[in-house]
């Protein structure tokens, strides 16, 4: 039998994940709004980690929690490579970067004329303030 996949809309989803990121001691957690921008997704969430080892820890960290409720990645990239994973969840897509990557490819600075979402609008509210401060 097949598992019937849960509904969860894109803002619960992008809960989940960014709750799932300051669990796993993610830094700088940012979350754009590209709604109508782009074709591939609602919203890109951005995260930094210390390491190789978190950034591959963190994705994988997603992806053992969305399993439960029949959501699956649909596609995990340079998870292996630890400097910048991407995990596409179809209306959310997330990029976990090392320092350095973060800085190099700056899509913060990409996507700076698009909405930022507090954590606090999303119900997180228990977020130590280094932990949310826009990488810039």
């Amino acid at each position: 039998m097949r598992e019937e996949e849960s509904v969860i809309d894109t803002q619960q989803l992008t809960q989940l994940v960014a709750t799932c990121l300051l669990e796993k001691k993610a830094r700088d957690v940012v979350v754009l709004n590209v709604e109508g921008r782009v074709s591939y997704c609602d919203h890109l969430v951005l995260c930094t980690a210390n390491s190789a080892r978190q950034v591959r820890s963190l994705a994988e960290h997603i992806a053992r929690t969305l399993k439960p409720m029949g959501k699956r990645p649909m596609g995990m990239e340079g998870v292996q490579a630890g400097q910048w994973a991407l995990v596409d969840l179809g209306d959310v897509v997330l990029h976990i970067f090392d320092p350095d990557s973060r800085g190099h490819y700056d899509l913060d600075g990409l996507w700076i004329d698009v909405p930022r979402i507090s954590l606090e609008s999303l119900g997180i509210t228990d977020v130590p303030e280094a932990e949310t401060a826009p990488f810039l």
